[in-house]
This record gives C-alpha cells, sequence and structure tokens, in this order.
C-alpha cells in the first residue's frame, strides 16, 4: 500500500514527520479500534463493501493440515502462481509491483520447468524469488502462554474452563506493557468457554484449584468475570462468553478463599500495594512470569490437539522479539523463515523491516454475519519505530519492492497508509506537535477516505 502511494505516504512523514520522531519512545503507536468505539461507525458501515461470506466457503480436508512445523522450517512447501504474471521473456515492467512479477516468474521456471502455472516450491526457494533491493516486512510481535484451563469456583457450571487472554481491556494499553505488570495491574479482555456472568470465579493451578479437584494446597492464580460483553460462539468449540476479567494472585487459601466470597482485589495493582506492604499476598510477580508458569501456548483450534511444551519455541518465529510480546495466534507466514533463510536473504541484498501488531481476538473469532459490513472486528495494536517508517518510505521512493510478511504486517502497513491519507484530508489522527500515540482507524475508514478523496 505504501509503494502504491508512495507520494502521499512520504508528503505526510514531511508534513508530520516532528511529532512522528517525538514520541516519547521513539515509536508510532497505533491501535484498530472496535467498531463500538464511535466516532464515524455509521458512515463507515455505509461505505463498507457488500460482499456475502458465503464466497468465503471452502472444504478443507482434515488430513491435510500440519499438526507439527516442518523440520527445518524452510523445508516446508511453498506454491507459486504464474497465472497474470509476465512472460519469461516479457518486456520490463517500470513499476516496482511489475518488476518484482517479473522477477517472481523468471526465477519459478527456471526452478522448476513445466507448462503449470502453478509450481511447487520449498520454501528456502524464497531466496531466489525475491530480487535484490526489495524491502520485507516481518511482524515481530511475540505469542504469549495466554491459554489457561481452571477450575470453577462458582456453584455453576463445575468441572475444568478454559479462559483465553486476548488483549488487556482498556483501549490503547500496550499488551507487552500489561504483561510486564504486577499480577492484577489491568484487567483483561478474555474469551471464556463457559455460559458464566459478573462474578464468576476461576482457580488456575496450584492448591485451591487441586481442592476443588479433590487434591491439597492454595491457588496460584484466580481469575474473575468483571463484565461480560458478549457470546462466544465457534464451531465445533465449546459456547461461552467474551467478557473483562480481573487477575489475581494469592498467597494462602484464606485470601483465595475471602477473594472467592466476593472481596477480590480490583485492578490497579491492589494486590501488589498489598504484597509490598506485608499483607499476606504472593511476592510481587509480572503477568508473564506467572502465565509462563500456569499458562498454555495457544496454538490454533484447527491442530486438533493439546499445546504441547515444544511450542513455546515452535509456535514463535524466529524473529519475535521478548520486548514486542503481545499475540495471541503467530503470525503464520513469518513461522517459515529460519535464520540460515534470513542471512542468505540479507546476502543477496534484501533488506528487512519491523513492525509489531499484536494478534488479537478476530484470528480466533468466527464471523456469524451473512455479510461482512455486519460484522464487527475487534482491534489490534501496533507498532514501528519512526526509523524503520522512513526506511520503508525511502525504499517507496526508489521503487524497491515492498513484501509484507504474511496478512498481519499486510493490514499494518495498510493502516500506516490509511492514517497518512487520513492526515492529508485534515483527519487530524495525528495529534499536535510531540504527540504520536492515539493514532486509530475504525473498521471500514479506508472506504469512507477512499469515497472522500474522490469527492474532492
Amino acid at each position: 500500500a505504501m509503494q502504491a502511494a508512495r507520494g502521499s505516504v512520504h508528503d505526510w512523514l514531511g508534513v508530520r514527520r516532528v511529532s512522528v520522531l517525538a514520541a516519547s519512545d521513539g515509536l508510532l503507536r497505533a491501535v484498530r479500534p472496535p467498531a463500538w468505539l464511535g466516532g464515524v461507525r455509521r458512515a463507515s458501515v455505509l461505505a463498507a463493501p457488500t460482499v456475502s461470506m458465503a464466497a468465503f466457503h471452502y472444504a478443507l480436508p482434515d488430513a491435510l493440515i500440519a499438526r507439527y512445523p516442518a523440520e527445518p522450517r524452510d523445508s516446508s512447501r511453498l506454491l507459486v502462481l504464474l497465472a497474470g504474471l509476465p512472460a519469461a521473456d516479457g518486456s520490463s515492467a517500470p513499476s516496482a509491483r511489475g518488476a518484482l512479477a517479473a522477477h517472481v516468474a523468471r526465477e519459478a521456471r527456471t526452478l522448476h520447468a513445466g507448462g503449470s502455472d502453478f509450481v511447487d516450491c520449498a520454501f528456502r526457494d524464497v531466496t531466489r524469488l525475491l530480487p535484490e533491493g526489495a524491502h520485507l516486512v516481518f511482524n515481530e510481535s511475540r505469542v504469549f502462554a495466554a491459554r489457561l484451563f481452571g477450575v470453577n469456583a462458582s456453584a455453576s457450571p463445575s468441572g475444568t474452563v478454559e479462559v483465553l487472554l486476548l488483549a488487556p481491556d482498556r483501549p490503547g494499553v500496550d499488551p507487552a506493557d500489561a504483561l510486564g505488570a504486577t499480577v492484577g495491574t489491568h484487567e483483561w479482555r478474555a474469551m471464556v468457554r463457559a455460559d458464566v456472568g459478573t462474578g464468576a470465579v476461576f482457580c488456575v493451578g496450584g492448591p485451591v484449584a487441586a481442592a476443588l479437584s479433590g487434591g491439597t494446597s492454595g491457588a496460584k492464580l484466580l481469575v474473575r468475570v468483571s463484565r461480560v460483553y458478549s457470546s462466544w460462539i465457534e464451531e465445533e468449540e465449546a459456547d461461552g462468553v467474551e467478557a473483562a476479567v480481573q487477575l489475581y494472585a494469592p498467597a494462602s487459601e484464606a485470601a483465595a478463599a475471602a477473594a472467592m466470597a466476593g472481596t477480590f482485589p480490583s485492578a490497579g495493582g491492589a494486590a501488589a500495594t498489598a504484597a509490598a506492604a506485608g499483607g499476606g499476598e504472593a511476592p510481587v510477580q509480572s503477568l508473564s512470569t506467572v502465565l509462563e508458569l500456569l499458562g498454555q501456548i495457544p496454538i490454533p483450534p484447527y491442530l486438533r490437539r493439546s499445546s504441547e511444551p515444544s511450542d513455546s519455541l515452535a509456535y514463535q518465529t524466529v524473529f519475535a522479539s521478548a520486548e514486542r510480546t503481545g499475540s495471541v495466534a503467530a503470525p503464520t507466514a513469518g513461522l517459515h523463515f529460519t535464520q540460515d533463510t534470513l542471512e542468505q536473504l540479507r546476502v543477496r541484498g534484501v533488506q528487512t523491516s519491523r513492525v509489531a501488531l499484536h494478534v488479537g481476538a478476530g484470528t480466533f473469532r468466527p464471523v456469524t454475519a451473512a455479510e461482512i459490513a455486519s460484522h464487527e472486528m475487534h482491534s489490534e495494536p501496533f507498532a514501528m519505530s519512526a526509523r524503520e517508517l522512513l526506511r520503508l518510505a525511502s525504499s517507496a521512493d526508489h521503487a524497491a519492492p515492498i513484501v509484507a510478511v504474511g496478512t498481519t504486517s499486510a493490514r499494518a502497513l495498510e493502516s500506516m497508509y490509511w492514517l497518512g491519507v487520513s492526515a492529508l484530508l485534515g483527519g487530524g489522527h495525528a495529534g499536535g506537535v510531540g504527540e504520536a500515540r492515539g493514532l486509530h482507524l475504525e473498521q471500514w475508514e479506508a472506504y469512507r477516505l477512499a469515497a472522500d478523496a474522490a469527492a474532492r
């Protein structure tokens, strides 16, 4: 998207460069908020495309779904579609996209000669398929152990309940910051696979959960439903609710019993304050530390297996950053890269940049609406350093092919482009000088902006 309208993007950078570079941590941060935040939602829905979800239905045989990654990762298969690409002896293409297409077509035909429009390659062939000077954009967000299994301490229903932490419940809170904070500092948006209401409490791990199941000692983590937002219906999975939850790490059975009886500490660090004062709480621990002990990596449900210890590495990209932890699903296309693949690309002169887009509930929650315009998509926060953004703008100015690795990188680039369009059209998202936070796009705002631009 940046390449397609690089002049507009670069003009926007020129106008807003001071505000972007003046961000406190050197990051351009943006949020794609849920539609219920208001703003231009009504106008955006009117501008949304008329597309039926039935157009996306297809059969995928279960036997064709890999349960485990290939070893090594870059030995996986890569399909190249030649239909619509230039012929091997075609004339030179002036655009970056055309040059990239011509290079891919030429190399793919060299690798696997034949008359088919489908070329079956190995993923490691990407080092030949990408031309010198291409600019790859990776999503370096890291998956966290977001899946918890606890015992329902409420009267009904009983039994083990799955809780999947999705993102901090308060908009604008970076998941990486919330994970690094003390347990209980933030409420979290979560998927709970049970028909529960406000006040339901679950015991995860340790003593109390063991006691409720017939074991003996006290709890490690308590999860309380503070608000229910909606039902959660997922094909071939147990129904449940989407809710805001509070987290609490009591150190004794007495503290756990008090919390389950109704004196649950409020979010905002109450548990940490009590611990610092010697109030009988567990030692102050970050949420990420607790989740590493009690949580599981949320592998996709279509794998039809339980999470295993090896998934903590296998379900992460080799370029995932610990400082950018916050996704509940891996950026899948990036999983195929190895350190050797990255090194070969570097030697060939392929540039790389990184964005951090934290994958959220939208990747798990199914679309139940008949028409796309009726579906409300969840938000996803993303961040990119000003330095990386300027490097991308430079590549666009020099007509270098910009290649997004997977859909997460693609929608981050798309969002940045439309934020630029909004600024050019007077949307005012960028704020004042020194203010690069608070940028956001409504779900269908790109369609509204395109219509506004066309009308000028």
